[in-house]
């Protein structure tokens, strides 16, 4: 069974390869249609996430015992004798939200320090989805 799927995969490439300017020229074609550049990827990323998402869930699942990991970790050597788990959860936060951004500036050297457009939706998207992880509660 394995020898079958290696032969099907380099025979699909081989054809992929001889046939790549009329597959071009084939997508050229379909994105010429009016909306589909707009509800083809939607399609495909909905179809994508519908067939995987247990896969997604167990990704997710995973992230979340992570980052509660983390925060009870951090909450743990905090001196502080009242709410440390929610201070825990802010610095958790700021920080993943915050390192991306660093090591796109230092990696780019930019100075000085200020922020571009895409970068603010970069921030926001992870600090809603970090959010989201540590809130919303196990059942």
């Amino acid at each position: 069974m394995d020898l079958l799927v290696v032969t099907v995969i380099i025979l699909g490439s081989a054809i992929l390869v001889f046939f790549s300017a009329e597959f071009g020229n084939i997508i050229k074609k379909i994105m010429a249609i009016p909306g589909v550049k707009l509800f083809l990827p939607l399609t495909l990323v909905s179809w994508f996430i519908i067939s995987s998402e247990a896969w997604i869930l167990w990704g997710l699942l995973f992230v979340k015992i992570g980052l509660h990991t983390a925060v009870s970790w951090l909450a743990k050597i905090m001196p502080f004798p009242g709410w440390k788990e929610r201070l825990a959860t802010f610095f958790i936060i700021y920080l993943i939200t915050l390192i991306p951004l660093s090591l796109i500036y230092w990696r780019k050297k930019k100075r000085p320090f200020f922020y571009n457009s895409s970068y603010w939706i970069i921030t926001a998207l992870i600090w809603c989805f970090l959010l989201i992880t540590l809130t919303v509660g196990f059942y």
